[in-house]
């Protein structure tokens, strides 16, 4: 495990310290990287380690989560009674763990009503741990709640830092899903909008709309 290293962290719900396993910047080398920005690596897979999740008491979530206030403990570490963990989430982490911790992550995230983004790409990457595990009927149960939650973030949120990475991303889950009419709309859209000024998303739009004409 040369390639891993442990962080220090201070859990925002109980106070205390631990570490967690992060992949050294150096060691990351990207196999290939799919349309949907779904990305494959030789060796440790630095997206598995994104999630943390407190040894003391059992807190998950991520470097985007919103900071935890006061009024929002008393449930959460009743939650967590009643819920603690069953592995050890500071240890080096497979498919199944990274899963695992994604899904602790989303359920805490749902119960503190997070922003529908940080719920999306929950949702998103644990549709592609289970891409790579070639589990078809995971990842599309995956994928169709993650696209339910980039639309809310679509339609509700005014703090979007990339629309035609947005609107791409939520193409793609269409075209995956198999709605061929849904995932036109949205390449269309990127192509159409003289507000979009991200070339790269601009040219993969169009790439993948002249391969789905047919459908419009």
């Amino acid at each position: 495990m040369e390639s891993l290293y442990d962080k220090q962290h201070q859990c925002p719900l109980c106070g205390e310290n631990f570490t967690s396993k992060r992949v050294k910047v150096s060691k990351v080398r990207v196999k290939r990287i799919e349309a949907d920005f779904c990305t494959y690596y030789h060796g440790e897979n630095p997206n598995y380690y994104s999630i943390l999740v407190c040894p003391f008491c059992g807190y998950a979530y991520s470097e985007n989560s919103s900071p935890v206030k006061e009024g929002e403990k008393e449930e959460l570490k009743k939650y967590l009674e009643q819920n603690p963990p069953r592995v050890d989430f500071t240890a080096p982490r497979d498919y199944h763990l990274a899963i695992e911790a994604f899904q602790r992550a989303l359920e805490i995230a749902r119960l503190r009503k997070e922003k529908p983004r940080v719920l999306a790409n929950y949702s998103l990457h644990i549709a592609w741990i289970y891409r790579q595990l070639e589990e078809e009927e995971e990842e599309k149960e995956h994928s169709a709640i993650a696209l339910e939650y980039f639309l809310e973030f679509y339609e509700k949120d005014s703090q979007v830092d990339n629309m035609g990475k947005l609107m791409f991303i939520m193409g793609e889950l269409n075209r995956r899903l198999g709605k061929e009419q849904e995932a036109v709309f949205w390449y269309n859209r990127i192509i159409s909008d003289k507000k979009i000024r991200d070339q790269g998303v601009i040219r993969k739009a169009r790439e993948q709309w002249q391969s789905m004409r047919g459908y419009q």
